[in-house]
């Protein structure tokens, strides 16, 4: 029989051999779009004066991801110009961020961690982000994003094991130095500290002052990488002289629509394409409010049912929202002019949807197994009240008195002895009964079923005391005899 470690390596090699399945046709891609501007016709790759104006001057790629050009300077160097390493260094990362992912919703307790990671693997809204050289960008980022929260939940003691002292405190540093190479692989991944946030929430049961702190850093520093990419994107790559005429109304019918078009292809990714047709955004059409008035009563109505539904729900779909926001319309960035949605802007947000579909997903067996489980456990105290019934006929007071029982009496034709053996063998009854219940918690642990076998053998004890005490009375009285 597998160890649980051995079972988690092969479902992890299972999770490898899926996307590498999936994405071994864009090994055959060549370079596209603007892989000129990133890696062809970059002339910060080809010596070592690029490589230090890549991580010193502004405006010598263009955006400031110095660790993305690092690595295609790194590539440049072995295989030259041979898309073939560029697509396999993309899809390996992509690879590691899937069993990244699987590793950080299993800390998490997540239901489905497998499905969500195996999902992500293979999902059709990421083939941009693999197969598109340039986006090495998410990839990247997405590898360094997903290391430093799964660290920053084990500083946090979230998970089974809860380091201490120095260890702890190394975790954390390692989390806050790979959340930098996150930032300078890609600025969106600025959201990560409130995404830790809204996790520590939801695994606890309120925010402590020590939950916020350690974080307070992490804020600045993103907010400071943001604001660089927005000033690159305004001076540097030019969309301050593209005529945007989009007031801050309109901006908030783009970002509602756009909620709901990710999460339909992520839901149904059908008729995907590089390019989505641009929106005619129009603040005097009723029925464009829709979209951010759905969005918002979607998330009230899951803060309003948190009590029934839990925190996880409302923490997946804000985990979803709160990493789209850089790319919803918010800030002016060039792929808008022609689009104002695109697949690759999904990469990191589309794994709080898919996590909380297939925690849905794995949950309908446990939902059957757990309906079952319960039903004949009301069977069994069906069971239970047909013996209180029957043992409640049987008065020890009466049991030497064959008096003539009335139209409305039992019969009462016991000695005390047979008395004594008939109520003996309902408390055994009621003993096996309860016994039984638990028999359906024993390979299946869950809350509901546990607590309605706990109820049982509550139901089962009480009855029981009460024959004991007519089983005493017997008793007395043959000893009084």
């Amino acid at each position: 029989m597998l160890t649980p470690r051995a079972r988690a390596i092969l479902w992890g090699i299972l999770i490898l051999a899926l996307a590498a399945t999936a994405y071994a046709p864009a090994l055959r891609g060549d370079f596209v779009w603007d892989d000129d501007d990133y890696v062809t016709d970059n002339p910060t790759l080809t010596n070592l004066d690029g490589l230090r104006r890549i991580w010193l001057e502004f405006g010598a790629t263009p955006q400031y991801y110095p660790l993305v050009y690092t690595t295609f300077w790194i590539e440049y160097h072995i295989w030259q110009l041979h898309p073939f390493g560029y697509h396999l260094t993309n899809v390996l990362l992509h690879m590691v961020n899937a069993l990244l992912l699987w590793a950080i919703l299993r800390r998490l307790a997540v239901p489905g961690a497998w499905l969500a990671a195996a999902i992500f693997a293979v999902h059709p809204v990421h083939v941009e982000s693999v197969a598109w050289i340039t986006e090495r960008k998410n990839v990247l980022s997405g590898a360094f994003y997903l290391s430093s929260m799964l660290l920053y939940l084990r500083f946090a003691g979230i998970g089974p094991d809860r380091p201490s002292g120095r260890r702890r405190w190394a975790y954390f540093v390692l989390a806050l130095l790979l959340f930098a190479c996150a930032l300078l692989s890609k600025s969106v991944t600025c959201t990560l500290p409130a995404a830790l946030v809204l996790l520590l929430w939801w695994r606890r049961r309120r925010l402590r002052a020590s939950d916020l702190w350690p974080l307070i850093g992490w804020l600045v520093v993103g907010l400071l990488m943001a604001l660089t990419t927005v000033w690159m994107e305004r001076h540097h790559v030019g969309t301050r002289y593209i005529d945007w005429s989009l007031s801050p109304l309109d901006r908030c019918l783009i970002a509602g629509r756009a909620v709901w078009f990710y999460a339909a292809k992520l839901l149904w990714p059908a008729k995907l394409t590089f390019f989505y047709p641009r929106w005619h955004i129009d603040a005097g059409l009723w029925w464009q409010y829709l979209f951010p008035l759905a969005a918002v009563a979607v998330i009230a109505a899951l803060w309003w049912l948190r009590s029934r539904l839990g925190k996880g729900p409302l923490v997946a779909v804000l985990l979803f929202v709160g990493t789209l926001t850089p790319a919803l319309g918010f800030v002016d960035v060039y792929p808008m002019r022609f689009s104002f949605v695109a697949d690759h802007f999904q990469y990191l947000a589309s794994a709080g949807l898919i996590a909380l579909g297939a925690a849905f997903l794995w949950s309908i067996e446990t939902r059957i197994k757990r309906r079952r489980a319960i039903s004949a456990i009301n069977e069994l105290r069906d069971i239970t009240h047909v013996i209180d019934m029957k043992q409640l006929t049987k008065d020890p007071d009466t049991a030497e008195i064959l008096a003539k029982a009335t139209t409305h009496s039992p019969e009462r034709s016991l000695d005390p002895f047979g008395l004594w053996r008939y109520l003996d063998y309902c408390t055994e009854m009621l003993s096996l009964t309860s016994k039984l219940g638990y028999l359906y918690v024993e390979n299946f642990h869950d809350t509901e079923v546990s607590n309605a076998a706990t109820e049982l053998e509550n139901l089962c004890t009480g009855l029981s005391r009460k024959i004991w005490q007519k089983i005493m009375i017997l008793r007395a009285n043959s000893s009084a005899d």
